[in-house]
C-alpha cells in the first residue's frame, strides 16, 4: 500500500485552523449569522517559516501578520538564546558559534510571539 504525503503548506494551513477557536456555542438556524472577531481572523492568517531549512550560515523569515516583526531570536532546544536581532531583515547571518541542531526561531511583534523550528548544518 503506498502512503501519500500531504505538502507542508496543507499541513501549515491544517495546524492554523487546527489552533483557530470558534465559540462555545454557534448560531443556530438557517439565517444565524457568525461574525469572527478580528483577533480570530489574526490568528487564523499568521504563519511563519523559516528558509532555507535545513541552514548553513543565514536565514530569511516569511511571516504572514498583521503585525509589523519588532524582532526576531534564535534559541537553543535547551532555551538558551543565542541570537536576537531587531527589526525586519531580509536574512539573519548565524554566528560562528551555532553548532549544528535543531533550534527555534521566535519572531516578536507589539502583541504576539510566533515560532518555527530551524535545523542548521555545517
Amino acid at each position: 500500500m503506498k502512503t501519500q504525503m500531504l505538502p507542508l503548506s496543507l499541513i501549515a494551513i491544517l495546524l492554523i485552523l487546527a489552533s483557530t477557536q470558534l465559540p462555545a456555542q454557534l448560531p443556530a438556524g438557517p439565517d444565524a449569522q457568525f461574525e469572527p472577531k478580528a483577533a480570530d481572523i489574526a490568528l487564523a492568517t499568521t504563519a511563519l517559516t523559516t528558509f532555507p531549512n535545513p541552514t548553513v550560515d543565514r536565514f530569511s523569515v516569511q511571516y504572514y501578520g498583521p503585525d509589523e516583526i519588532q524582532s526576531i531570536e534564535l534559541v537553543s532546544m535547551q532555551g538558551n538564546m543565542l541570537c536576537r536581532w531587531e527589526g525586519p531583515q531580509l536574512s539573519y547571518q548565524l554566528p560562528a558559534s551555532v553548532a549544528p541542531g535543531q533550534y527555534v526561531v521566535f519572531l516578536r511583534t507589539s502583541r504576539a510571539s510566533h515560532s518555527a523550528r530551524l535545523v542548521v548544518r555545517k
